[in-house]
């Protein structure tokens, strides 16, 4: 594996860059190597004698290059690195550009105005070897968005072997055709899961017409992550088991712990084979003399081409056995933002371990509420210092139905906490509320 491309960007140092002349990589369909910024006629481009811009040519030869691997399989493109003449070259030494943080910034406002349509990820990254000098990695994935074009040369670029070359009309034909078969499989597949989630497990609940259910579904949007087990020695492979968080919320001084499904008993931990996946649930069942089925349980799933899966259902509480009388369940609103958190840490943590790290994941949520007694609270728990907010936030219910949110990509890791920020805010609009000036409090950190 080449650490630059499988690690994650924040990783990246300079001791990955010595480790690909020390191992004397070569380039390939996944990684290129420039000594310099390319100019014309062996000479420097004026970025080298302190110009503020780069090059014309400079530019589109770097815009085409990292086009190439997205328009393929995804790629990191080395400035600052002199090759062999071998065939193919390999990584011979390093040679650091000036500022090359400056230019990275530089490079990131290129890319955002000459690729359409716009690449979903580009990382640039700056690895000082020499005060400000040093290496600049170009990082991208395969993009379910190919094919791409150059703006300024209208070339469509794509990476074969060791070269970067130029499609011709066929092949971007042919390359729509297959990503669109890809984008149609992802939403069998989402499909698929909401139809289990209706005809398997609101099955378990003790009464379906009193019930509610959240699924969250992760899946990557080409198949890019892919396991040959996920269970192992009894259980899910560890490094591939749900992250812990720590998420707070932080208002007038005072912070607090969000609540998440251990407040309600349910924590996951038992796992157990499926076919090419394993899962986990906890629940509460029904008391002896209710009958069978469950009051409220929670599941977590993970298959061996990295969709995950997580779900959380209940009914109101049976409040007297003998009469079967219920009470209304009051939902804290905390409890889907944990566990959307959860999710998108967890689906980072494994396409990390598929080292994949700019697989994009595409998330689905999935609400349904069989009556109109489940209510919502923010901060349901009176202990909780969000309480002192509730005026601003009327207790609401979850409304009758089924209501499929629009998808959730999870694109860069950077993003994680603004992505969790938005599903608040949609969760809130669903029901007919603004959260204001309170989710703008809300961060979250990872334990293990």
């Amino acid at each position: 594996m080449i650490q630059i491309i499988t690690e994650p960007a924040e990783r990246i140092d300079l001791d990955d860059i010595q480790s690909l002349i020390e191992n004397k990589v070569p380039e390939s369909e996944r990684i290129e190597f420039k000594r310099d910024l390319p100019c014309k006629d062996a000479k420097l481009d004026s970025w080298h004698n302190g110009n503020n811009k780069v090059g014309r040519y400079a530019k589109e030869k770097i815009l085409a290059e990292a086009v190439a691997f997205a328009n393929a399989f995804g790629g990191a493109l080395v400035l600052g690195i002199e090759e062999t003449n071998s065939k193919p070259p390999t990584a011979a030494r390093i040679c650091p550009i000036p500022r090359c943080a400056e230019l990275a910034e530089r490079l990131k406002l290129i890319f955002r105005d000459c690729v359409e349509p716009e690449l979903p990820q580009i990382e640039i990254i700056a690895v000082r070897v020499e005060g400000e000098k040093g290496v600049v990695v170009l990082r991208t994935g395969r993009s379910f968005r190919a094919p791409h074009r150059v703006k300024p040369t209208l070339v469509f670029a794509i990476r074969r072997s060791d070269r970067c070359e130029s499609m011709g009309m066929r092949e971007i034909q042919e390359l729509t055709l297959n990503l669109n078969r890809g984008l149609d499989g992802l939403k069998k597949k989402l499909l698929d899961r909401s139809n289990r989630f209706k005809d398997d497990k609101f099955q378990r609940l003790k009464y379906l017409d009193e019930g509610f259910g959240i699924r969250m579904t992760a899946v990557p949007v080409l198949d890019e992550v892919n396991f040959n087990s996920v269970y192992q020695k009894g259980s899910i492979i560890e490094e591939l088991s749900p992250p812990s968080l720590e998420i707070q919320r932080t208002m007038g001084g005072q912070t607090n712990h969000l609540a998440n499904l251990n407040d309600y008993g349910l924590a996951p931990s038992n796992w157990r084979p499926m076919l090419r996946a394993t899962g986990t649930e906890s629940f509460r069942p029904s008391n002896a003399n209710a009958g069978t089925g469950y009051i409220r349980f929670a599941y977590s799933e993970i298959s061996r081409d990295g969709l995950l899966e997580t779900g959380f259902l209940s009914i109101n509480e049976v409040n007297n056995p003998s009469t079967q009388e219920l009470e209304p369940f009051t939902l804290d609103s905390e409890i889907p933002v944990s566990m959307f958190a959860q999710l998108i840490e967890w689906a980072d943590k494994v396409r990390n371990r598929a080292h994949v790290p700019m697989a994009e994941y595409a998330i689905e949520i999935e609400i349904t509420a069989k009556s109109d007694n489940t209510k919502v609270e923010f901060g349901a728990d009176s202990s909780n210092p969000t309480i002192i907010f509730m005026n601003k936030i009327e207790t609401n219910v979850l409304p009758l139905g089924t209501r499929v949110f629009p998808l959730y990509p999870l694109v860069e890791a950077n993003e994680k906490a603004e992505l969790v920020a938005l599903f608040e805010r949609d969760f809130w609009n669903f029901l007919g509320k603004d959260l204001g000036e309170i989710q703008g409090c809300l961060k979250y950190s990872t334990i293990n």
